[in-house]
């Protein structure tokens, strides 16, 4: 691998995200999983995680004004730490062939646990707050069946997610010990579940095309990403 090449695609990614992230301002939150995935799956964990890194503490030295205030800031706050996570869990996992069994175990549980509350909370909230998700669950569904050989990536992308989604209900806990911490996170959980599958499916259309330029240009290496999206 070449490591001048790495190194630069690095920063060029985290400046994409600063920006995308300054043009979007608090709605970046909504994209994040995008910029997260992509990072970890072409530059591993090591130089993912540094590139959102580099991301996050260029956002919080420019811009920290663009956080959102009162309940939501410190579940905002968790998840996007909490996406550094996701990128250094993609990218560790990414050149393995086979997904865990226990992996899978914890996709199913996350699907069954996001259906579960989505039907508990439509309950309170108007007739259309399903419809995203019965969307985007149905086109999950539709394209993780569909797409054979990519499955064990969406696989992988969605325990990256997971992890995210951990981590950002540990830290709200932590942060907010004396305070009803959980109806805020989930708040913020039941806003990004929708569109966190749609990316999840955008970046397992775009990255197997990805890969022969990359590894042309020496970014990475064939071996380094799953068998099942070489060329």
């Amino acid at each position: 691998m070449d490591k001048k090449r790495v190194l630069w695609l690095s920063l060029g990614i985290s400046v994409l995200t600063l920006v995308s992230c300054l043009g979007a301002k608090e709605n970046f939150i909504y994209f994040r999983t995008f910029f997260f995935f992509a990072s970890g799956l072409i530059l591993g964990k090591k130089w993912g995680s540094l590139s959102q890194a580099i991301f996050l503490a260029m956002l919080f030295i420019i811009s920290p004004s663009w956080l959102p205030s009162g309940a939501s800031f410190f579940p905002y706050i968790g998840f996007l730490l909490g996406s550094l996570c996701l990128t250094f869990c993609v990218g560790w996992r990414r050149s393995y062939n086979k997904v865990p069994v226990t992996v899978s175990f914890a996709v199913v549980v996350f699907l069954v646990f996001t259906v579960a509350l989505v039907y508990s909370q439509s309950k309170v909230m108007h007739p259309y707050f399903p419809f995203p998700f019965i969307i985007a669950l149905a086109a999950f569904i539709y394209y993780f069946f569909r797409m054979f050989k990519s499955r064990h990536l969406i696989q992988l992308l969605t325990f990256g997610l997971i992890v995210n989604y951990l981590f950002s209900a540990l830290f709200s806990f932590i942060t907010q010990l004396k305070s009803l911490w959980f109806q805020p996170f989930i708040r913020v959980y039941l806003n990004l579940v929708p569109g966190d599958f749609l990316s999840l499916l955008v970046v397992a259309f775009i990255i197997p095309p990805m890969v022969p330029f990359l590894v042309k240009k020496k970014v990475m290496k064939e071996e380094q990403i799953f068998q099942e999206i070489k060329i």
